[in-house]
């Protein structure tokens, strides 16, 4: 599955070499299909829906604030061609982006902040006070439903937010970003990798950080390897490092390039 923008743009699927262009949208949804996440049995693709916009700094040493105004998660039934809203009984306003699944398919992870009431633009002052936490919300797939939420890890709790829950593939840790504020810490020089034993819930920041951001992150298929982005070269550009994942210690020996 690939999103492409512009003219010819759309969420495009790849299924024994036919390509397939899907327009995954409902009346509900704030925007377009954004960020997606398929499901262990690729029966199901989550993606959240996003109002984004950008606010530029007139400092040197910050240049982008990107932000939601809106977001949402949605599910998308690849077989019935069916998009459901993910709902559960909060009442609540949230902002809900970045969705990743649990490795058995049980649970969706992702990541919510309380919904100002801006509709339009919002301040830097009340950009620096949204944090998301992460949460996850149990997913029958016999019968494409929900359960009820509940918090994973309370970043907001402890002043900060977090981005980018990814589950290990035997389901024992998660790896996320923690960054003082807002959804998009690529551009947060104090964004790192922390890792949540998600057995004992103990929390640590990982050993693999450095004094510039570390952001995206993915596992490898075995457990043993993570491959996240650092701008930890010049503080600008940001690159791809590899790091030895080390279950026993819970640590990562080394990083390369």
């Amino acid at each position: 599955m690939v999103h492409i923008r512009g003219s010819h743009g759309g969420t495009y699927l790849v299924d024994n070499n036919k390509i397939t262009r899907r327009d995954p949208k409902i009346e509900s949804m704030p925007g377009g299909a954004t960020y997606p996440a398929w499901h262990p049995s690729g029966k199901f693709i989550a993606f959240s829906s996003n109002q984004v916009r950008q606010g530029f700094y007139a400092r040197p040493a910050k240049i982008i604030e990107v932000f939601d105004l809106v977001s949402k998660l949605i599910l998308f039934d690849l077989e019935k061609n069916d998009i459901v809203l993910v709902k559960d009984r909060d009442t609540t306003r949230y902002l809900q982006t970045f969705p990743s699944w649990s490795p058995d398919g049980k649970y969706l992870y992702f990541c919510r902040a309380l919904q100002g009431n801006s509709v339009s633009n919002m301040s830097l002052e009340e950009i620096e006070a949204t944090k998301y936490d992460i949460a996850r919300i149990p997913f029958n797939p016999e019968s494409a439903t929900f359960g009820e939420t509940e918090i994973v890890f309370n970043a907001s709790g402890n002043g900060k937010s977090a981005s980018f829950p990814r589950i290990s593939p035997d389901g024992k840790y998660m790896v996320f970003t923690l960054h003082d504020f807002g959804t998009f810490p690529i551009w947060h020089r104090e964004a790192d990798l922390y890792l949540l034993d998600l057995q004992s819930g103990k929390c640590k920041k990982m050993d693999l950080n450095s004094s510039e951001t570390e952001s995206y992150h993915s596992w490898s298929s075995n457990g043993k390897w993570l491959v996240f982005s650092s701008k930890r070269m010049d503080g600008r550009s940001t690159r791809p490092f590899f790091a030895y994942f080390d279950s026993i210690h819970k640590s990562t020996r080394f990083a390369i390039n």
